[in-house]
């Protein structure tokens, strides 16, 4: 849905504000709207309409979500966990990365080798998601000097690309960001 692809495209905020502002600042918006999603999905568990309201908007929700948290909340959590607990470089080019492949995964999926890979993902969607973190990394050690070895690039957009592919037992707003932090921060 066009409108949840502008929101996640929106989330690329909270990483790029981390090398402008202090980080307490936008750690703390991004509390209080991980507060607000998380709310939110407890009182539509609690008020079934409102769940059921919820999930006729296709334009916003997702049928995996009705016993579920939102993709929103899950979003939300990983990247305070990032942004909050792992080194500026890594967490920074890990959200851009996972925002960025995520939003253009579809495009190896559809179109470029549309050949499953594991589950119903496709080797396209990888290479899409690899590709996308390379140019991420690439941007910020060139652009925003970021400390990041060009080791740390590709081991993060391997990372990313098999994540995102395991992502179908776990949603990837939780595997993908956080996983690939964790895997970063051990090897780097």
């Amino acid at each position: 849905a066009p409108f949840r692809k502008i929101l996640k495209m929106a989330g690329a905020i909270f990483p790029l504000s981390l090398l402008f502002v202090p980080a307490a600042v936008t750690l703390k918006v991004l509390f209080i709207l991980l507060l607000v999603a998380a709310s939110f999905d407890i009182i539509r568990f609690v008020v079934p309409r409102l769940n059921a309201k919820y999930l006729t908007m296709r334009k916003i929700s997702k049928g995996k979500e009705r016993k579920f948290l939102s993709g929103y909340t899950l979003f939300l959590f990983s990247a305070f966990v990032v942004l909050r607990y792992f080194p500026e470089e890594i967490a920074v080019f890990v959200m851009l990365a996972f925002i960025f492949g995520d939003l253009l995964a579809p495009i190896g999926k559809d179109i470029f080798l549309p050949i499953k890979f594991i589950k119903d993902k496709t080797l396209g969607g990888a290479l899409i998601v690899f590709t996308i973190a390379v140019i991420v990394g690439v941007f910020l050690r060139s652009l925003a000097s970021l400390p990041l070895s060009v080791n740390a690039v590709f081991v993060g957009a391997l990372a990313a690309a098999l994540l995102d592919q395991l992502s179908f037992a776990v949603d990837d707003n939780l595997l993908v960001p956080l996983g690939t932090a964790v895997i970063l921060s051990l090897l780097f």
